[in-house]
């Protein structure tokens, strides 16, 4: 009997037990809610409870993650609806979670059971990414020197993708740009291409799209590079003028002079003459210049400002000098536009002895007074010169020049000198006339004035001209001339 009552009464205890339990304290409802929501919509976060929250409890257990890392932002109640509004908008293609720790209770001390955690993202809904085109082909063939490879993709990407996951076997520096739709990216070298070789594009399963979605398996792509190797060859070299015309010469008929390879002189060059070099193909216009030389040294322009040329002119800072020879060297290693370097050195010469050329150079000196004349010879130095007293006197210089070239007046007097030691002869210059050509072809300088005697027996006279005398061509003469003699 008494084993029936406690058994009784146990039973109606445990039964009051469940009936007095609550339920548990736990979030009802809340938004945005699971899923993809546009980040742009302006939206706060919202929790809703099953009975009257705590709040400054809810407050304190409450974090916004996004990507995991927390973000800050202010709190606000709507009756018992917590509202959480983020200090800066949320942000397109990321993860974002509302978490709730254990630590939220009601405001009868009961603590939510379990953590809550409310998940969705602002990654747009999409596919992944696809490679929807590739140039050059598979085992395709492209051009040699810096021509770009083109990679098309079903959405847009990044660049940071790009340089990441996009490589080249073998290896090659270069750069990726894209366009302004961002699903077309072009690589394009910073060095040529290897002529013929072999190389493979791969794009790694990681890459990722503009909104973070894998491309999910590698992608390969094999190509080749067009595998011509023929060196640039030279196949001219010809003389021009002041206006880049190349220069007929009457040796044999008509013909354009084209200078043949040391040994041959490639004589009766002209000081102002310019060069052309032609070549089999166009050649990079820097390592040609590196490759040219003069012996005797002479400094040089290229006239060809292009970067690639199969025609290159040259011009020279100074003109090559009268009488002298001169070697061009062209050295090995001009490039053309793939990287192919010439393997062949070249020498060719030349010999400035062209008529238009020749300086003045002074051959004669006539001098006439009223009762003496007389004519001196350059070379035939230390011949007297008989004069007595003060005379009126006429001078005539005689030239060796360029063919129909005069004597730039204004040089010649600048440079032109009569002395004598202890001044025992004197000339006063009244008049300085261009006196043409002679009979035999020499350029005259006509001076007119008096010469003065000083009564003095014995001297040196000097006539002089200076070094850097003129021809209305330019021809300059760069020695001193002088006749001397003797009173």
């Amino acid at each position: 009997m008494y084993k029936n009552i406690l058994h009784f009464l146990c039973t109606v205890f445990l039964l009051s037990c469940d009936i007095l339990r609550e339920y548990p304290f736990e979030i009802a409802g809340w938004s945005p809610g699971e899923g993809f929501h546009d980040p742009y919509d302006g939206s706060a976060l919202y929790l809703r409870f099953n009975r009257k929250p705590d709040r400054e409890s809810v407050e304190r257990a409450f974090e916004l993650l996004e990507n995991g890392t927390r973000i800050n932002g202010r709190t606000e109640w709507a009756d018992d609806v917590f509202c959480f509004y983020p200090s800066a908008p949320l942000r397109d293609n990321h993860e974002y979670s509302a978490v709730l720790s254990t630590a939220a209770r009601d405001t009868r001390g009961v603590f939510i059971e379990k953590q809550f955690a409310g998940n969705w993202t602002t990654r747009r809904s999409e596919d992944r990414p696809q490679i929807a085109d590739v140039t050059p082909d598979e085992n395709g063939v492209i051009q040699r020197g810096f021509s770009p490879v083109n990679v098309i993709f079903s959405t847009a990407v990044s660049l940071k993708s790009c340089y990441s996951h996009i490589t080249f076997t073998p290896e090659i520096t270069g750069s990726w740009r894209l366009d302004d739709s961002g699903k077309s990216a072009v690589f394009t070298p910073v060095s040529r291409w290897k002529n013929g070789e072999n190389y493979t594009l791969k794009i790694g399963a990681s890459f990722e799209s503009l909104s973070g979605r894998t491309i999910g398996q590698e992608f390969i792509r094999r190509f080749s590079v067009d595998g011509e190797t023929e060196p640039p060859v030279i196949i001219g070299v010809k003389a021009l003028d002041t206006k880049n015309k190349v220069i007929r010469t009457n040796t044999g008929g008509i013909n354009e002079y084209e200078l043949a390879e040391f040994p041959a002189e490639n004589t009766g060059w002209e000081s102002c003459f310019r060069l052309r070099f032609d070549f089999s193909e166009n050649v990079e216009t820097l390592s040609f210049k590196r490759a040219l030389s003069f012996e005797t040294t002479l400094s040089f322009d290229l006239d060809t400002k292009a970067a690639l040329a199969s025609r290159i002119i040259v011009s020279f800072k100074e003109p090559p000098e009268y009488k002298k020879r001169y070697l061009i060297r062209l050295n090995r290693g001009i490039k053309d536009g793939t990287g192919n370097e010439s393997d062949t050195a070249y020498i060719w010469q030349f010999y400035v002895n062209g008529s238009r050329s020749k300086p003045p150079e002074l051959v004669r000196i006539d001098i006439t007074t009223d009762d003496f004349h007389e004519s001196y010879m350059a070379g035939d130095n230390f011949q007297n010169i008989l004069l007595g007293n003060e005379t009126d006197a006429e001078i005539i210089l005689y030239f060796d020049t360029a063919q129909n070239a005069a004597i730039n007046l204004y040089s010649f007097m600048e440079l032109f000198r009569f002395s004598s030691t202890d001044n025992v002869l004197s000339f006063l210059s009244k008049t300085i006339n261009d006196g043409g050509h002679s009979a035999d072809g020499l350029a005259r300088i006509i001076l007119e004035g008096t010469l003065d005697d000083r009564s003095i027996e014995r001297g040196i006279v000097t006539i002089e001209i200076g070094a850097g005398l003129l021809d209305s061509f330019g021809n300059k003469q760069k020695a001193v001339q002088r006749i001397v003699l003797l009173k």
